[in-house]
C-alpha cells in the first residue's frame, strides 16, 4: 500500500500529528491485509525522513528518498523495495 502524501500544518508540527497520521495509515494497511507499505519524500526533507525512520520505516535500497515498512510477520527480516499488497 502506498501513502501518497502526508502533511501537517506548520503550527501543528512537532506535536505528534504526523506520527499519528502515519501510524493510522499503517494500521489501516495492516487491517486490510497488506504486507508492505511504502512512500516517497523529497531528498532534502530531513524532518520527514527523521519521522519515517523513527516510525520504523526502512530507507529504500535504491537511494530514491523512499521508505517502506514490512507489515506482516511472515517475512521477518525480509528487505523488499517492491510494494506488493
Amino acid at each position: 500500500m502506498q501513502l501518497y502524501e502526508i502533511g501537517v500544518v506548520e503550527r501543528f508540527r512537532k506535536q505528534g500529528v504526523g506520527r499519528a497520521l502515519l501510524t493510522a495509515f499503517r494500521d489501516l494497511a495492516m487491517a486490510e491485509g497488506h504486507r508492505r507499505m511504502w512512500l516517497f519524500t523529497d531528498e532534502d526533507n530531513a524532518a520527514a525522513k527523521a519521522l519515517y525512520e523513527a516510525a520504523g520505516g526502512e530507507p529504500s535500497l535504491h537511494n530514491d528518498a523512499g521508505y517502506w515498512w514490512q507489515l506482516d510477520a511472515a517475512e521477518p527480516g525480509s528487505r523488499h523495495d517492491a510494494a506488493v499488497g
